[in-house]
């Protein structure tokens, strides 16, 4: 990991009280390990979260974030003069939310194999204890709470410069039983999610695992069967929790799931809304062709053992008697 730039300011607001002062700090961050540290743990933690949404930038014209990251970035601006303005405007937008805590709004510029990422984070302290130096006392401890991310923003760079169809990501838990919307007008974000977008995203990034966990066809039947069954059982118009389905598909190790799906490309977002057409492509197949319109289930190509032979021979084993008959086989 690369740390190009760092800087953290902080937000003085108590809930329930309107009002937020910026507190500005006196220069941008020294690079060294405990800052690349604290960057990796919170990317860490980030990826692992399946509460990620995922948006565009919308117009520069009503949302003044992404002007500025732009003159930063594209414009060789000046990183420490963009993170000043940026917490003075979300000072501004959470003056008034009465239920909103303030914090430590940490900006860092990073690159890891993956590519470059802008990352915005709002973070609290976290009380705890610990031991005295000579172990005869607990101590109260204060430490950054980095494990319970609740407000967060990563631009992929690249993909922002290249208008991918996804390079922002963000988390924005409710505070104090509200949403807190300020944080996603803040970063500028159009979000974009469409139930059956989403379940289609689902579909083929549990596809991808199953490629890549090298899954044998009756194991990776298993797994989207199991993925399957915990979505079609959710009433209708449900959100489906990620984490909960990566639990029920995958129950020896779902951060493992968890962090893949977060990590591909085109991850669909968390608290999505299954749509049942798109869902069924998780355990049915359909093969269209001038004439002909097969659908199976994935437990029907399993057990006949459907294959393609030669390159153009499609065969279907253990086919019952009536087809037999109806076809004119023998």
């Amino acid at each position: 990991m690369e740390i190009i730039d760092a800087a953290v300011h902080q937000l003085l607001k108590t809930a329930q009280t309107k009002g937020c002062v910026a507190k500005v700090a006196a220069g941008p961050m020294v690079v060294d390990e405990a800052l690349t540290e604290l960057v990796r743990a919170i990317s860490d933690t980030y990826s692992r979260r399946t509460s990620q949404r995922t948006g565009t930038f919308g117009s520069e014209q009503h949302y003044p974030f992404p002007k500025h990251l732009r003159s930063y970035i594209f414009e060789s601006g000046d990183f420490f003069a963009f993170t000043k303005w940026a917490v003075d405007e979300l000072a501004l937008r959470i003056a008034d939310e009465l239920f909103a805590n303030g914090g430590y709004v940490f900006f860092c510029n990073y690159r890891v194999s993956q590519g470059q990422f802008l990352l915005v984070a709002k973070l609290t302290n976290a009380s705890g204890a610990s031991f005295s130096e000579d172990m005869t006392h607990a101590t109260p401890s204060v430490y950054l709470n980095v494990r319970e991310l609740q407000q967060v923003g990563r631009i992929n760079v690249g993909g922002w410069k290249d208008s991918a169809k996804k390079y922002l990501t963000f988390v924005s838990a409710k505070e104090s039983g509200h949403a807190s919307d300020y944080f996603v007008k803040f970063l500028g974000c159009a979000e974009v999610a469409s139930n059956t977008a989403e379940t289609n995203k689902l579909v083929n990034v549990m596809q991808a695992f199953c490629d890549d966990q090298k899954l044998s066809e009756e194991e990776s039947s298993a797994f989207r069967q199991r993925a399957y069954d915990y979505a079609h059982a959710l009433p209708a118009g449900t959100a489906m929790s990620l984490a909960a389905m990566a639990n029920a598909a995958w129950p020896d190790k779902p951060e493992q799931l968890t962090t893949f799906i977060n990590a591909n490309d085109d991850a669909p977002t968390d608290d999505l809304v299954p749509t049942p057409a798109a869902l069924k492509r998780l355990i049915n197949w359909k093969l269209k062709m001038k004439g002909m319109t097969l659908n199976m289930t994935d437990h029907f190509k399993t057990e006949h053992k459907v294959e393609i032979k030669n390159g153009k021979h499609l065969v279907i084993h253990n086919v019952s008697e009536d087809i037999v008959q109806e076809l004119g086989g023998t």
